[in-house]
């Protein structure tokens, strides 16, 4: 039997040997179907509790809305939320862009706190794991040098 099993694979062997291209191919088969696998299972929406009933789920794409009305209302712009359910709670990190002067720690306090109570009032609070922000950029402001430049060069006006 495990004979036969060895010669079978030997055959398989040589007439990948002889067509290269038909290694490629299943190679290449092989990689389409994980990532085919892979992103059906990022679009499938996210259970968040079940009842006597059945279950509920809501879709990711309302949830990122959520998170970004959440964000919107914080003074950020750009918010851009990846969701990942780990043991059984939801993991969500957010990039944003910083619109105001406030320090990033107090700015990340406060979108943490607003997203999670937005989070809790919506999916419920033993549904919700960590939150992560990362500021990805910051709003547009004159440097103090060019400040300085400008009011140092005198007007044509006259």
């Amino acid at each position: 039997m495990l004979e036969r099993f060895l010669q079978q694979m030997d055959a398989w062997g040589q007439a990948f040997l002889g067509k290269p291209f038909a290694f490629v191919i299943c190679l290449a088969l092989l990689v389409f179907l994980i990532g085919y696998a892979y992103f059906k299972s990022q679009n499938r929406p996210i259970q968040v509790s079940r009842n006597g009933i059945g279950r509920i789920h809501v879709s990711r794409s309302a949830l990122k809305e959520l998170i970004r009305a959440a964000c919107y209302a914080e003074a950020t712009t750009k918010p851009r939320a990846h969701i990942v359910i780990s043991r059984g709670k939801l993991q969500v990190s957010v990039r944003v862009h910083s619109n105001d002067d406030t320090s990033i720690h107090n700015l990340a306090t406060r979108l943490q706190t607003r997203l999670a109570q937005s989070l809790y009032e919506n999916i419920g609070e033993g549904e919700v794991g960590h939150i992560d922000i990362i500021v990805s950029g910051f709003k547009a402001r004159k440097s103090p040098i060019k400040e300085e430049k400008e009011k140092d060069v005198p007007s044509n006006e006259g």
